[in-house]
């Protein structure tokens, strides 16, 4: 047992000490009574060693045991026991191996928790995006880069609480999984999103190589009659569509608020709400344009923009034409995108062609496939929280 002395008031202290070491304001009222008779006693106690006259002995006796009496009652109010404190147990960070020992003690797969066949994918994933090796500082948090790209794959993988990862990680808060988390989604935004955003130029000399591969598709269809023979795109007048065009709309939870007025309608302003709302989906959401060549990559993403918005418009403000025509000056054949029956044909953009060509643009639904069976966390609309979280953050990194 330790002792323990109240000495100052309860606003020293944090909150969770205050009721063991603060002293509460009728202690202190109490304490400075007794102190004041301690110190009355004390000065009679002096004055009486000055006096020579009978009975002043036996008075002094009587002061003694009335001082010795009320210093014993303060220090039943002074003086506590405090348990000893448990000794503070330092979890170390997770690292991959220790995570592939808890999964086969456990008899789970890699690909249960983070949709990855194996752990040298993730070593994959931390050598190739280029993450720090060591410590990481960020709001008052020690990260570790092996720890964090755990974290924020497992919460992209399934619609996980929190706290659902406290046996997972053991010795982690929720606090300290969010910081992970976005601290995750901002070093590749910020490092990697020119691989999306603005690398065109990169892809270009691929534009030929991908116009010929769907082709050979093309022509090679397990439906006959959906068949079509052009010239190679190599050629002059050979084929010359390599690209294909199309939107994804991301649906999210409801922007707070009640429409029909009550309790909860003053959280968030209703041109908030319409902002995001389609009347063709009924949904509130976010839109993407995205443009994929062949061999399944994405050559540029747009975006988001509100689900109000349709595809021509999210064409014009995206001035995609402009930029493919920018990328292709020096090139006397021009590769075109191909789109769906929500565009219509211009210089750079076809449409229509035959069944076929709906086979062919078949890919780029196909992505939008993957991205939400992979990572399931952007297929649950009521967990992705506009006002919340950062929404398009965790769709563009997935």
């Amino acid at each position: 047992m330790v002792l323990y002395v109240k000495s100052k008031a309860r606003r020293y202290y944090t909150v969770e000490n205050r009721d063991i070491y603060g002293l509460t304001c009728l202690e202190r009222i109490h304490l400075k009574k007794l102190f004041s008779n301690i110190g009355l006693l004390v000065t009679i106690k002096k004055n009486l060693e000055h006096k020579r006259h009978f009975g002043a002995i036996s008075i002094k006796k009587k002061v003694n045991l009335a001082i010795m009496e009320l210093y014993v009652r303060a220090l039943r109010i002074l003086v506590i026991d405090v348990p000893e404190k448990p000794r503070k147990i330092v979890y170390p960070p997770m690292t991959f191996e220790m995570m592939e020992k808890h999964l086969s003690r456990i008899g789970v797969t890699v690909s249960d928790r983070f949709r990855f066949t194996s752990m040298d994918q993730l070593r994959r994933i931390l050598i190739g995006f280029k993450f720090p090796s060591g410590p990481i500082r960020h709001k008052n948090y020690c990260l570790f880069a092996e720890e964090t790209i755990m974290i924020s794959i497992y919460r992209l993988s399934w619609p996980l609480k929190w706290t659902q990862l406290y046996e997972v990680f053991p010795g982690r808060k929720r606090w300290f999984f969010s910081a992970a988390f976005y601290w995750f989604l901002d070093f590749l935004i910020v490092n990697w999103s020119y691989l999306l955003l603005n690398n065109m130029e990169w892809w270009e000399p691929h534009l030929v190589t991908s116009a010929e591969c769907m082709r050979i598709k093309l022509a090679n269809l397990h439906h006959v009659p959906w068949r079509q023979f052009h010239l190679p795109a190599t050629e002059a007048n050979g084929f010359d569509i390599g690209i294909i065009i199309d939107n994804t709309l991301k649906a999210f939870c409801r922007p707070g608020g009640n429409l029909r007025g009550g309790e909860a309608s003053p959280r968030i302003p209703l041109h908030v709400q319409q902002a995001w709302w389609t009347g063709f989906k009924k949904i509130h959401g976010m839109k993407w344009q995205t443009l994929s060549l062949a061999n399944g990559m994405e050559l540029n993403v747009w975006g988001p923009r509100s689900a109000r918005k349709n595809d021509l418009t999210m064409l014009y403000r995206s001035k995609i034409e402009e930029k493919i025509e920018a990328i292709q000056a020096h090139r006397q054949k021009k590769i075109k995108i191909y789109g769906d029956s929500a565009y219509w044909d211009s210089e750079y953009l076809r449409t229509g062609l035959g069944r076929g060509m709906a086979a062919i643009r078949e890919c780029v639904e196909w992505e939008y496939k993957d991205m939400k069976t992979q990572w399931k966390y952007c297929d649950y609309s009521h967990v992705l929280k506009v006002r919340k979280q950062p929404v398009a953050k965790i769709v563009f990194i997935a």
